[in-house]
């Protein structure tokens, strides 16, 4: 396995730039800087963070700190009827599902503990090796692979947790619901203040071909051309450090603007507990190298190769 011993290095970058906890404590118990309003919907149940297997302690406990301030977020933007479990497990494929129940085969082919049985969410330790993996190849910097890394694996969680809310609360969705998903992973990043993470999560996707990770999913450079232009669209500080990026859609017909607004309109219709104004954590401060091997990424993305060609 080609990761990295980069926890001391991911801890001080993501303690920078994510609020992320490094000093361990019980799963699902990192430090939450977050302040919410007293107009927080009253929960019923709760999305509940478990981290289990990994490479070694200092992996559980630097996941355990980024995931569970934004497991916290979730649990106050969100009103669920009943506890779901989160589980980052060793699950031997390099994917992150939500299912409502188990079968006795995939439960052995998961190699996993009988106890987590639907409706859950598993987040595989294999796909953040590979998202590790993935960035540093494409980033010479540390700081931005770590960072991107992390945020493209939240999105990953967002996105899982829109299936859930969706089955959970039997949301009115019509489509392709993998698309929705993304819709509101997309809302609950940029609305908690990190655009940063599908940013992240449409390099990854736009490197995985057009099937994506399933056939269920949009082609890549599809899916990641909404999701960069989401982002932005709803990320104005983010925005204002991809200029070219977003004059390439505006040239292409799209108004990323527009489009966020009418996505967050859609999204806090269904989810109410998104409406109103949530704290939001302070904006991701980068380099200019930072945000120049960004830039560059998503330039030469296929999303980005497809809609200039298109033009």
């Amino acid at each position: 396995m080609k990761v990295r011993p980069l926890r001391g290095l991911i801890c001080l970058i993501a303690a920078t730039v994510l609020t992320v906890s490094c000093g361990g404590g019980g799963s699902g118990g990192g430090e939450d800087t977050v302040v919410f309003p007293e107009t927080a919907p009253a929960l019923n149940g709760n999305f509940n963070l478990s981290i289990n297997g990994g490479l070694n302690s200092d992996f559980v406990e630097l996941m355990d700190g980024a995931l569970a301030p934004r497991v916290a977020y979730l649990n106050r933007v969100t009103d669920l009827p009943k506890d779901i479990p989160v589980a980052m497990e060793d699950c031997g494929i390099s994917n992150a599902f939500y299912v409502l129940e188990l079968s006795d085969q995939q439960l052995a082919e998961l190699e996993i503990d009988e106890q987590f049985n639907g409706p859950l969410i598993f987040l595989c330790w294999e796909l953040l090796y590979d998202t590790l993996n993935f960035f540093n190849d494409a980033f010479e910097d540390p700081e931005v692979a770590v960072l991107s890394s992390l945020g493209a694996y939240t999105q990953v969680l967002y996105h899982e947790v829109g299936h859930a809310l969706d089955d959970q609360l039997d949301l009115p969705i019509v489509g392709n619901t993998e698309s929705a998903a993304d819709s509101i992973a997309t809302v609950l990043a940029v609305e908690e203040g990190f655009g940063i993470f599908p940013l992240s999560a449409a390099l990854l996707f736009d490197a995985s071909g057009d099937g994506s990770f399933a056939a269920v999913h949009p082609g890549g450079a599809d899916r990641a051309g909404d999701l960069f232009c989401w982002a932005l669209g709803g990320d104005a500080d983010l925005a204002g450090s991809f200029t070219e990026l977003m004059q390439i859609f505006a040239n292409s017909g799209r108004d990323c603007v527009a489009e966020y607004a009418a996505l967050l309109d859609s999204v806090t219709t269904l989810l109410p507990g998104l409406a109103g104004t949530f704290a939001k954590q302070p904006p991701v401060e980068l380099t200019d190298a930072a945000l120049e091997d960004l830039r560059t990424a998503v330039l030469s993305s296929n999303a980005m190769a497809k809609m200039t060609g298109a033009n």
